[in-house]
């Protein structure tokens, strides 16, 4: 067996990659190998940090019977007696390969002195892109055996079978140990240093830059898509809708058009104000524009109104709104209207805006009705001017986190090369105590032992984010805990949590989300647009 299975796509190295290929073809219940195996010291005797080619253990007929290294050197090498060095593609070397392959030797024997004290070990050179001009006449320092060259590529399990057979005849006096000693100790030693196991910021990296990789992808279908005069773009959670969205608006931008870039909730305004930041496009609230609209034309209608009633926000403003544009059509004109989230706003709010584009306008909406969590009753507005499109594949959500919703929501998500990534876990809370609690375990793993940065985790709650019972919690594992609202800008070793009303929209790479009771009590959109939020790693905080 060779340890990884498959030569690392990372390493840009021909001469090892040829030695990888051959001792593959190894008999796998004859001998184990090990690429690149890297130490750190354990013992004062034992160098600090070293790394081994090739480690070749010899367990044929079910013992272990001896232990090979491989310093492997590609290019053109050739020793000097005379100077006593190395010389690589005619450049002296500060360390020979022999002298790293005896380092490498003793420190093995130093770090596993109680494993290999009866077990014949030695060290050998490989050369696979040259030929050896010495024959038999190798330096003193030398035996014929511990040089390899291009040829054993072709015959390498007699080359290692001769070197082996040369090593327990050196060490006559080793016997080996039982394959029991090799299987219980050393080999577990050594997978268990292979990393198997990656990181979570280095596996979270990764994940981001195929995220980034494929939304490239999106833009670039997506180019073709949005040159029709009027759209409706459906689509799940993760398909793309706002990159769609911001795309467009860029596009029509350039084009030199007057563009209006809509959605419901401030927070996604925001990202969609720095992710289209051009002269020619307004990204902005469906409130907001209402208000500036109202404003322009009534400055003195909002004096004696309570703007921080419900009410007041969801029928007395968007009619007043509606009301006006029937009066002043003209007085706002835009070339182009994109509206993202778009079943978040009523039919007559959309009818309303359709009224501020111009004859020939560009209109692109884009929606999912299995995240209208504000019961709109979403309707495409002049149903039969509009060219229907859906999207129909996820790129943003592991295919663990959309194997998990589609399980629990019965939403179908059909992932399209996203990672697999992390397991959902689920735990349970009884009270604040509790919760606080499990809060600070998962903090203290992501946070403290796997570096990664507060930033980069959002938790998100049932409810209204004022009256959640965390806004009594101020410390989260040493780390500041704040609600987090559209105008905060987020701090690297600050913990913010927020609700999905104000976060639709959005994603994070780590969502906690934190319930008010079981899933089986969970509105199944809500819960559908809240677990998508995340885009690597969710957990699902549950109340008994």
């Amino acid at each position: 067996m060779i340890y990884p299975p498959k030569f690392p796509k990372s390493i840009d190295n021909p001469a090892e990659e040829n030695v990888f290929k051959a001792l593959a073809k190894l008999p796998k219940d004859g001998f184990d190998i090990y690429y690149s195996k890297c130490f750190s010291g354990s013992s004062g005797n034992e160098n600090s940090d070293y790394e081994i080619d090739f480690l070749l253990i010899d367990k044929r007929n079910n013992r272990f019977n001896g232990l090979l290294i491989i310093e492997v050197k590609g290019g053109s090498l050739s020793y000097s007696a005379k100077e006593n060095c190395w010389f690589q593609n005619k450049r002296r070397m500060d360390h020979g390969p022999d002298d790293q392959a005896k380092k490498n030797k003793y420190n093995l024997l130093k770090r596993y002195k109680n494993i290999l004290r009866n077990v014949p070990t030695d060290w050998a050179l490989w050369f696979p892109e040259g030929l050896s001009s010495a024959g038999s006449f190798t330096p003193t320092h030398l035996a014929p055996w511990q040089v390899m060259d291009y040829q054993a590529i072709d015959e390498v399990e007699d080359v290692i079978d001769n070197i082996f057979s040369n090593i327990q005849e050196r060490y006559a006096y080793h016997e080996g140990e039982p394959i029991e000693t090799y299987k219980n100790k050393l080999e577990k030693s050594l997978l268990r240093g292979m990393g198997i196991v990656q990181p979570m910021n280095i596996l979270l990296k990764k994940y981001e830059e195929k995220y980034i990789y494929l939304e490239k992808m999106q833009k670039m279908f997506f180019e073709q898509m949005y040159q029709q005069k009027r759209i409706a773009v459906s689509g799940g959670a993760g398909t793309g809708k706002t990159i769609m969205a911001t795309a467009a608006a860029i596009d029509f931008a350039n084009e030199g058009k007057k563009v209006l870039l809509l959605c419901y909730n401030r927070m996604l305004s925001e990202a969609l104000k720095k992710a289209c930041d051009h002269e020619n496009i307004t990204a902005i609230t469906f409130h907001s524009f209402a208000y500036d609209f109202i404003t322009s034309i009534e400055s003195d209608w909002f004096a004696d109104k309570n703007t921080n009633d419900h009410f007041f926000n969801i029928e007395t403003l968007p009619k007043k709104f509606v009301k006006l544009i029937e009066n002043h059509p003209d007085t706002f004109k835009y070339d182009a209207l994109i509206v993202d989230e778009a079943q978040d706003l009523s039919e007559h709010w959309m009818e309303s805006v359709l009224k501020l584009t111009s004859k020939d306008a560009n209109v692109v909406i884009l929606f999912d009705e299995n995240q209208d969590i504000f019961e709109r009753q979403f309707q495409i507005p002049e149903h039969d001017s509009f060219i229907k499109l859906k999207l129909r594949y996820n790129f943003r959500n592991t295919l663990a986190i959309s194997e998990y919703v589609t399980d629990k929501t019965n939403i179908p998500i059909s992932s399209k090369e996203t990672p697999e990534g992390l397991p959902v876990d689920t735990v349970s809370f009884s009270n604040v105590e509790e919760l606080t609690k499990q809060l600070e375990f998962t903090i203290q793993q992501l946070v403290t032992i796997e570096k990664i940065s507060c930033r980069d985790i959002t938790i998100l709650v049932d409810g209204h984010l004022n009256e959640h019972p965390l806004n009594q919690i101020k410390k989260i594992a040493l780390y500041p805990l704040l609600p987090w609202h559209d105008d905060v800008e987020r701090e690297n070793k600050t913990l913010h949590f927020t609700s999905i009303n104000r976060f639709k929209g959005l994603e994070s790479p780590i969502v906690l989300l934190v319930l008010n009771g079981g899933i089986e009590d969970v509105n199944t959109k809500m819960f559908y647009t809240q677990c998508t939020r995340a885009k690597s790693m969710l957990k699902v905080f549950c109340k008994n």
